[in-house]
């Protein structure tokens, strides 16, 4: 799966990807901040989500 922006990303996640690559400078919300909203839709189950910086 491909999301070209972050609430494409958001619809996307229902469908319980393993792997989630998320870029910091997305269009219409950053990479962190999606996080955020992936940790809050997934806190009771569902895939962990964690940060990582690569240069």
């Amino acid at each position: 799966m491909v999301a070209q922006n972050s609430h494409e990303a958001i619809r996307q996640i229902e469908e319980h990807p393993d792997l989630i690559l998320l870029d910091i400078k997305m269009p219409e919300m950053d990479g962190l901040e999606l996080c955020r909203k992936i940790r809050n839709f997934n806190s009771k189950e569902g895939p962990r989500c964690s940060s990582s910086l690569t240069i």
